[in-house]
């Protein structure tokens, strides 16, 4: 007795609608309540040393990670069975619509469909023999006939519940364990699962990745629109190609490209020309704005000019003696930057606690000396920025689409029709019906009594 209170407990609508309003306040909380995994460590430490009691009230009933809370998970796993419940129920009652032969034991079955006629004469053999041409599966009786045709569209009704169930699963699956991070890398560096930013999964891991970027070729047309972007990765499974629209993808881990930048490489020398600091420096300047970098305690900030061409040609280092298209910025030049490089040169100026030191252009082989250095420009390559994401959800969500455009297209251009015959007294009572287009199937009802060559009364 308290099974089947149990069981006509989780498939009531009523427990349904409070299983759905209790996932909407778990979801409303946590938006209202700072979440430990969206905060970070140091965010999280300062909001509960400011509300201590707070804070240690909302840790006792575990609302500072509610999403993976015991409570949520229990309400969760009743959903899931409430779900399933309700679909399991539901079987049956289509399955016994497949398989039914319902072949009339009298007038009144026919009269009860919806497209009904009599006939005084005409064979019962040749409509049979008719609707088996029409693709209709016949099962006969001694004086009458059951006809049924697509008699497997209703189960598509299964295949409609199963894919909003395979949307929820594929949904909690992406909720809970997706992963997302960002990071840039120049060619020649090698990637080893060190992230500039991460939002870490609710369950499970971070993904593991490594590998190296070999080269970084940029394509345009005409020096300024953007054609192609090939980058090469060395992985453990050899070399693989990435680009505009097409990630590197380690399993379920994707690295898509978000865009490039110039990464050129300085060398600090001292008076006596020895080596002291070197360093590849991932700069965001090829669009003609301005950004620094450090070295050896100094600030460096600089423009970059794609194309210096003969503007700076034969002109030295220092400030006095640049054109005046490297004293300002590309973009306040007036003029287009160009997005090929061709000629690169940096306007770099030099700070020491704040306080300008030097100033002056730099074209790649040259040297600007400031105190008792100088910085030379030896090489530059690219460097790209990496969106990271992992989606463990997505096939499970595709199959669920899937699974409803094929339900829909079963039950919809594969709907299912019947027709009934039954012979008394020397009349043939004739009916027919179909789901969802009755007068789509009028039509077909008339054509195949035509062809059967019956006379009505």
């Amino acid at each position: 007795m308290a099974t089947a209170r149990i069981v006509k407990l989780f498939r009531s609508v009523r427990f349904t609608v409070i299983l759905l309003l209790l996932l909407v306040i778990v979801f409303l909380l946590g938006q209202l309540i700072p979440q430990k995994e969206l905060l970070g460590r140091e965010l999280y430490v300062n909001w509960k040393h400011a509300n201590p009691n707070l804070v240690a009230f909302f840790e006792l009933l575990r609302l500072t990670d509610i999403y993976t809370s015991p409570l949520t998970l229990i309400i969760w796993a009743l959903f899931f069975i409430n779900l399933l419940s309700v679909m399991l129920s539901r079987i049956p009652g289509i399955w016994k619509r497949y398989v039914k032969k319902d072949i009339p034991q009298n007038i009144s079955a026919i009269e009860s469909m919806k497209c009904h006629e009599s006939f005084v004469s005409g064979s019962r053999d040749e409509i049979i023999k008719v609707l088996k041409q029409k693709g209709y599966k016949v099962f006969s009786g001694e004086k009458a006939f059951f006809a049924v045709k697509n008699r497997f569209s209703p189960l598509a009704t299964i295949l409609f519940h199963l894919s909003f169930l395979l949307l929820l699963i594929g949904g909690i699956m992406t909720f809970y364990t997706k992963f997302r991070a960002e990071t840039n890398l120049a060619a020649g560096e090698t990637f080893e699962g060190k992230y500039q930013w991460t939002r870490m999964p609710r369950i499970g891991n971070v993904p593991q990745a490594a590998f190296s970027v070999k080269d970084i070729k940029p394509a345009y047309y005409q020096k300024e629109v953007p054609l192609s972007l090939k980058i090469v990765l060395s992985t453990k499974d050899g070399d693989r190609e990435m680009g505009i629209n097409r990630p590197y993808k380690l399993g379920n881990l994707s690295f898509i490209v978000t865009g490039i930048d110039v990464a050129p490489l300085f060398i600090i020398r001292d008076e006596k020309d020895r080596e002291v600091d070197s360093a590849v420096v991932k700069l965001k300047v090829i669009d003609g704005r301005e950004d620094s970098f450090r070295m050896l305690g100094y600030e460096f900030r600089t423009f970059f000019y794609t194309n210096a061409g003969a503007e700076t040609s034969g002109k030295g280092p220092g400030e006095e003696q640049l054109p005046q298209i490297l004293k300002q910025s590309p973009v306040k030049s007036g003029r287009t930057q160009q997005r090929e490089i061709t000629d690169p040169a940096f306007r770099m100026g030099i700070f020491k606690d704040g306080k300008q030191i030097r100033a002056g252009s730099l074209r790649m082989g040259e040297a600007l000396m400031f105190d008792s250095y100088s910085i030379f420009f030896a090489d530059y390559t690219y460097w790209a920025a990496f969106y990271v994401s992992k989606e463990n959800g997505l096939n499970v969500i595709y199959s669920g689409f899937i699974f409803i455009v094929a339900s829909l297209i079963i039950r919809f251009l594969f709907y299912k029709r019947e027709i009934r015959g039954i012979a008394d007294r020397g009349i043939l009572f004739i009916g027919g019906e179909g789901e969802f287009f009755p007068t789509v199937f009028e039509d077909e009802f008339s054509d195949i009594l035509h062809a059967s060559g019956l006379s009505r009364r």
